[in-house]
């Protein structure tokens, strides 16, 4: 793990000496922030599924203080469940270069409902805060039948924020306000009155769509206020809790003054009495990077003026400290990168079948994932994205907002509604006691692949000529000593879920030995151990009953399955992948080449080029590269086996036909063949070779099956619609899903989608550059 550096600038606006106090405020900040954090977003093919489904998905995992891709994780479990924390599945995927990718067969008996998608590592176990991320994803019983509820316009929440963290008597305060109907949606409303208790209207406002608004009350009374609010014919009544007599309120403005922040400190003569002239601080904070302001409280009100490069990137903490660093009063504020890249589609050419479609982040080089869906879709990304994952509510625990709403066309107004939102986030995650006194500790170890354990249950002669060996027909070979109690350890081990491990006693002199052995996979199956919270609105907006009739159009039918009674059914013969467990085959896509196939291609080059690669001929030589990389610098060229034996020169494919073939296995992003398959592996078998003269069960070796292991990776699948139109095609369809888009090293992309005729489609772009800017982008584009 890397140890980050802290910088601290110390602006001083007084003349005293706090070394000791910014000492111990510096070592808290670095030793609390020592170790990485992990931050995961899956930015998944739709947000609304049926369950004749699969959920596709792409996950980005950052390093919280770099705000980068972590290439360091590998080991990471996608758990989903339902609203209750019942456990539906829990899966291990594995991840390179900060990506994993994978997907989630949807039960067919799930009940209609909202469920989460919680993903993490066992290294987040580590903190006192929920690193993970819980998404929310609704799975629609295709049995059933949806009903929407219009019955919610009278009942009303309403929550208070209060800046700086109370309701301070005898001094100016700003109250944030928070109104949603029972589905938890922000209620856009005006002339909300507040009235003080003689029931004179001291005040009046607005809330915004999401449903956010402020007012300020100016030297307040020990008394009650309240707001009316208008609710239809009849108005609500909300009563404010009565005012603290003492405390120091921090209010802060960054969006007033062009390359200002203006900090405002209020306090009442009671408590500037108590506290007067004694030293406080303002600590602006983000990770393990802080600022610092010194000042003399020698007025109730006080009014600094900060430099806005004082402010890091995105969430800034902001907390007032008095002279024994107890936080008294936190804001929570963003720091928009005015100079951030905006993602444009520079050209779209319309087909008969598609679309093609060149994109460009200029001068970045960017990793992205696609999805492409009806216009009218169900499914929405404003309120779920890379951008709220990675860059609001890894900080601090709220509820989902519309993060589209307050980004598109970012302005002054918008800034001003942002910082509205963040005043009812309150504090953030990280407590400050925590901070100083609480540091983490590496009880739960970084999880890099596998860990394989065991012990030989026979004697052992001559251990250090005796090596035991494990091993698998997918590729894994290692080795390891064998320690005096007979145990043993293989860390870092891919093995890939369903697949077989073998082990066996080897000497120096390559004999193989028989052997007793009994052994087990340690960290398959890592329970998180954060509470899952989850507060359901009030009330549905979409409840869900059985479908009584025999056929239900409300959902997109699929080729293949048919609503019929008292009808047997006859299953099709599967046909069978001779080959699937060899090397790498368990996470490639396997073909068995069949004369339909023979018959399609005119040859083994063909048949590639048809398969995601580019394959070109020039001076007799033969090129094959992947359409993108897996990496944002390097080679194409993946790495092609012909009987298990590597191609150095792929000029033996030339007119090679496929009627001598008899399976191929594609595995485009190169799983399981280190960094060799990079940009992935083509392996290909001829009818007149057998891979394998030796088989696993005829040698000396204890096997052992691989539960929990990693998921096969398997290349997207869209789903056969039996129709591409009508209304229930228009809400639940998918068109399209594109998870590997890597830019060229001017920033340039771009990618073929189908449209299936529809007038509209709507794409929405999600991924992450060099430099750390997150991108989430929603494109209505017009096929005809």
């Amino acid at each position: 793990m890397k140890i980050y550096s802290l910088l601290f600038s110390f602006i001083c606006l007084s003349v005293f000496s706090q070394s000791t106090i910014k000492e111990k405020t510096e070592q808290g900040i670095l030793k609390y922030y020592e170790m990485d954090r992990e931050n995961i977003h899956l930015h998944c093919n739709k947000t609304t599924y049926l369950t004749n489904e699969t959920i596709w998905f792409k996950g980005y995992i950052i390093e919280k203080k770099e705000s980068k891709l972590n290439f360091q994780t590998t080991n990471v479990f996608v758990r989903l469940v339902d609203n209750q924390n019942t456990e539906i599945s829990n899966q291990l995927f594995y991840t390179a270069n900060g990506i994993v990718e994978g997907k989630i067969k949807i039960n067919e008996n799930l009940p209609s409902g909202d469920y989460f998608l919680q993903t993490y590592t066992n290294y987040m176990n580590n903190f006192f805060e929920n690193e993970a991320t819980n998404q929310k994803i609704k799975i629609i019983n295709v049995q059933d039948k949806s009903i929407v509820n219009t019955n919610s316009k009278n009942q009303l929440s309403v929550n208070f924020a209060f800046e700086g963290g109370s309701l301070l008597y005898q001094t100016n305060n700003n109250i944030g306000v928070s109104i949603k109907n029972c589905f938890g949606r922000g209620q856009k409303l005006s002339n909300i009155e507040v009235k003080n208790s003689k029931n004179v209207v001291v005040n009046s406002f607005s809330t915004n769509q999401e449903g956010f608004g402020k007012f300020e009350l100016k030297n307040i009374e020990n008394e009650t206020y309240r707001l009316i609010i208008p609710n239809n014919e009849e108005a609500l009544t909300k009563e404010l809790p009565r005012p603290v007599i003492e405390g120091i309120n921090l209010h802060i403005n960054n969006y007033a003054i062009e390359g200002k922040v203006v900090v405002k400190i209020n306090t009442n003569e009671t408590t500037f009495n108590k506290n007067k002239n004694k030293n406080y601080s303002i600590l602006i904070q983000k990770n393990d990077y802080a600022n610092y302001v010194d000042f003399i409280l020698d007025q109730p009100f006080k009014e600094l003026f900060i430099e806005k490069n004082s402010l890091f990137e995105g969430i800034n903490i902001i907390r007032l400290l008095d002279s024994e660093l107890n936080s008294i009063s936190e804001r929570v504020i963003y720091n928009v990168n005015e100079n951030s890249t905006k993602l444009n589609l520079t050209s779209t050419v319309k087909t008969k079948e598609s679309l093609n479609i060149k994109a460009s982040i200029p001068n970045k080089i960017g990793n992205f994932s696609i999805t492409v869906l009806p216009k009218n879709t169900k499914s929405n990304y404003n309120y779920n994205n890379i951008q709220t994952n990675l860059g609001f509510k890894n900080y601090f625990d709220s509820e989902d907002f519309d993060a589209a709403y307050y980004f598109t066309n970012f302005n002054k107004r918008k800034a001003f509604e942002l910082d509205l939102m963040l005043l009812h986030v309150k504090e953030s995650k990280y407590n400050w006691s925590r901070i100083l006194n609480d540091a983490p500790k590496p009880t739960h170890p970084f999880d890099m692949g596998i860990t394989v354990t065991g012990k030989i249950n026979q004697n052992v002669p001559n251990k250090q000529n005796t090596k035991l060996r494990l091993f698998s027909i997918n590729g894994i070979e290692e080795s390891t000593e064998i320690k005096g109690d007979n145990s043993f350890e293989f860390q870092n081990i891919m093995a890939v879920d369903s697949s077989t491990l073998y082990f066996s006693l080897i000497k120096k002199d390559d004999k193989l030995e028989s052997l007793s052995i009994y052994s087990k996979l340690e960290n398959t199956n890592r329970k998180f151990l954060k509470a899952f919270n989850y507060q359901k609105p009030i009330c549905e907006e979409i409840t869900f009953t059985k479908n009584l009739y025999d056929s239900n159009f409300e959902f997109p039918k699929l080729e293949g399955v048919y609503e019929l009674k008292d009808v047997d059914v006859i299953q099709a013969k599967k046909v069978k992948l001779e080959r699937r467990g060899e090397y790498g085959n368990s996470m490639a896509k396997g073909y068995k080449i069949d004369d339909t196939e023979a018959g399609t291609f005119r040859d083994v080059l063909s048949f590639i080029a048809s398969h995601g690669y580019d394959v070109s001929q020039q001076a007799g030589q033969v090129t094959i590269r992947a359409r993108y990389a897996t990496s944002l610098m390097g080679s194409r060229t993946p790495i092609v086996f012909l009987d298990n034996v590597q191609l150095q020169d792929f000029t033996f494919l030339l007119n090679m036909n496929l009627n001598d073939i008899d399976e191929i296995y594609i595995n485009k992003r190169g799983y399981g063949m280190g960094s060799d398959g990079a940009n992935g592996s083509i392996r290909i078998y001829t009818k007149k070779t057998t891979a394998f003269k030796e088989k696993p069960n005829q040698i000396k070796s204890k096997p052992i099956v691989v539960k929990n292991g990693f998921q096969p990776y398997t290349d997207y699948e869209n789903p056969k619609y039996l129709i591409h139109s009508g209304e229930a095609f228009e809400n639940y369809g998918t068109i399209d899903w594109i998870p590997n888009i890597y830019t060229n090293e001017k920033g340039e992309f771009e990618f073929s989608t189908p449209h299936f005729g529809q007038k509209e489609v709507t794409i929405n772009i999600q991924g992450i550059d060099n430099n750390g800017q997150l991108y989430n982008e929603n494109f209505v584009i017009e096929v005809k």
